[in-house]
């Protein structure tokens, strides 16, 4: 020990010439990662990454999340009320070539509450970019046209709970699903509930 730290003494200065190449280095080296920055929550490797990138690669779609469309009657199953089947289509029909996933499709229970009051549908965009005139808005529009009247849109994210609030009962699962602060809507609900 003694030995190795006379010649870090007597060499101290190739030691800190040494320490300001790497240093030097590392800074260019994080110059350079901005371009390859990744910023997704789905990590390479995990299950969820690799069943989206699986998706984008067969139907050449999921790579934006997909919107949401959540179907509620008060009475009966939902499976069996006419015209809902044709809202997700119309739903569909907004936005050219992309894919949906609902009970209809896949005839998968877990579209369905336990109550089979409730149905939700994924519809997929098309492709990578936005298209003009196809947002959460005329999703809603579609479906209201198309019979299914008790649809809700929320422009602001930060208005969803209290929107939820005026239509949540007692008994009611509330599931949010989405990318980025959305999760926050789940606590901001139960604190408006009291709980």
């Amino acid at each position: 020990m003694e030995t190795l730290a006379r010649a870090t003494i007597r060499g101290r200065w190739l030691v800190v010439g040494v320490w300001l190449l790497l240093t030097i280095a590392g800074a260019i080296a994080a110059g350079k990662l901005t371009d390859r920055w990744f910023e997704q929550f789905s990590i390479p490797g995990y299950s969820a990454y690799e069943a989206n990138q699986r998706t984008l690669e067969t139907f050449g779609t999921g790579r934006q999340y997909p919107m949401v469309a959540v179907f509620r009657v008060k009475d009966g199953d939902i499976r069996e009320q006419a015209g809902i089947e044709r809202a997700i289509a119309a739903g569909a029909a907004v936005n050219k070539g992309s894919r949906t996933s609902s009970w209809f499709s896949a005839k998968d229970p877990a579209f369905v509450s336990a109550d089979h009051r409730t149905m939700f549908a994924e519809i997929y965009a098309a492709g990578e970019d936005p298209i003009p005139g196809v947002s959460g808005e005329s999703l809603a529009e579609a479906i209201r046209a198309h019979g299914h009247h008790d649809v809700t849109f929320v422009a602001e994210r930060t208005r969803l709970a209290a929107a939820a609030r005026a239509k949540v009962r007692p008994g009611d699962i509330v599931i949010t699903l989405g990318a980025g602060d959305v999760t926050q809507v789940g606590p901001e609900l139960l604190g408006l509930l009291g709980r």
